[in-house]
């Protein structure tokens, strides 16, 4: 619990003082096409980017959602308690961070960075991801050849009251892990599904059950 108060306080601050453009309670909008430079940050509202935009900053929610329109390319994006949810052919240059959000990510979408979620699930379909995963409770789905450059990895909430829970890491579609999948949590149960022609290239560390091929 230490690590997600001083997470989410770190990212707090970043809202409401790193950004260039900030809005407490309303929605930002970009609309199609648009060229923006700067941050972008809102505590109650949502950031909405339209199709074919580019945006050289940042956008961070507390409490809404980020969308992000076809063959557009952003940074980083960030959410306490929002989902963030990817188009067709978006390229991210930075990381995709969330805390109790979900992240959502279309067909044919890069992240240069890492994707991480404490308490959401993440759903990927043919994209790709340049570094890590990093997840605390929620599950990861890889679907239609999707790709981790990196590892997966499942990280300690160190919350001593947590009951044991599970958390489901699907790799499907001739999907491809490159590197690792390793559950770094003594409180998550973690269980894995490879169907065929999905592959882990790396090992799978402390997974409570791992199931392939066949076994699905």
């Amino acid at each position: 619990m230490r690590y997600l108060k001083l997470f989410i306080s770190f990212t707090l601050v970043l809202f409401l003082f790193a950004g260039c453009h900030v809005n407490v309670n309303k929605s930002i909008y970009i609309e199609d096409g648009e060229t923006k430079m700067g941050n972008y940050s809102t505590v109650n509202g949502n950031i909405e980017i339209g199709k074919n935009c580019t945006v050289n900053g940042s956008c961070r929610s507390v409490n809404g959602f980020i969308n992000v329109g076809k063959r557009s390319r952003v940074q980083t994006l960030q959410t306490v308690n929002g989902a963030i949810h990817l188009d067709e052919f978006v390229f991210v240059d930075g990381n995709v961070n969330t805390v109790n959000g979900h992240v959502h990510c279309k067909n044919d979408n890069v992240i240069k960075g890492d994707i991480s979620s404490v308490n959401g699930h993440i759903e990927l379909f043919n994209t790709v991801v340049r570094r890590d995963i990093i997840v605390y409770t929620g599950n990861v789905g890889l679907n239609n050849k999707s790709t981790v450059e990196g590892d997966i990895l499942i990280k300690s909430s160190k919350n001593v009251n947590l009951e044991p829970e599970k958390l489901y890491i699907t790799v499907t579609d001739s999907s491809v892990v490159n590197g690792d999948i390793i559950n770094l949590s003594n409180d998550i149960e973690v269980r894995v599904k490879i169907s065929a022609g999905a592959i882990v290239k790396g090992t799978i560390k402390d997974a409570t059950e791992v199931i392939r091929d066949e076994e699905i």
